[in-house]
């Protein structure tokens, strides 16, 4: 049975994630675009955020983080092939500018690649008095009240099957920032 998640409750501590929000805060911002058979473009109406890249080199330690849970959720909950992860996502949704981003999968089924994504790993680095809104939701989600609760905690890392559709609904007050990261594995069959 494949589990719909798996969740590391506040497993980073708070100046862990302090750190982790200082060092990315330095790093370039791009505006957040999404992907599919047409490629990648800006869409304000499905996707509103900021986002920035960490470079495998310089932040060894982060990937290794994001794969070992990976990992880790993947030998508790999924059993799939994997084999790498992909490059890490730093996101900030804005109040402000009502960021979210709204139903999608993190799996492209059209990449003609050997390997695609398998497993999403979400870590909350905002305190969830830090912003309203934002509420990370799996579509039909068991347990769906807990999991949310545990996702609004600053520390806190999600994993689940990148065919699975989410959402971040919109923030209305203050920011939410998360790493992502994606663990590839050969093509699903």
């Amino acid at each position: 049975m494949i589990h719909q998640s798996w969740v590391f409750n506040k497993y980073l501590s708070s100046d862990a994630v302090d750190s982790i929000v200082t060092r990315c805060n330095k790093l370039d911002k791009q505006v957040a675009q999404v992907g599919d058979t047409r490629g990648y473009r800006e869409d304000k109406k499905s996707r509103i955020a900021d986002i920035a890249f960490l470079d495998r080199y310089i932040d060894q330690d982060l990937y290794a983080l994001i794969y070992n849970l990976g990992i880790d959720a993947n030998n508790k909950a999924f059993g799939f092939s994997l084999n790498e992860l992909e490059t890490i996502q730093f996101t900030e949704y804005n109040g402000h500018k009502k960021a979210k981003y709204d139903w999608h999968t993190d799996l492209d089924w059209f990449d003609k690649g050997m390997s695609q994504r398998k497993l999403s790993v979400v870590v909350q680095l905002s305190d969830p008095k830090d912003y309203k809104g934002g509420e990370f939701e799996i579509a039909n989600a068991k347990n769906d009240k807990q999991m949310k609760s545990d996702m609004k905690q600053k520390g806190s890392v999600i994993v689940f099957p990148a065919f699975f559709e989410h959402r971040v609904k919109p923030v209305t007050e203050g920011k939410r920032l998360s790493l992502i990261g994606w663990v590839h594995g050969t093509k699903f069959r």
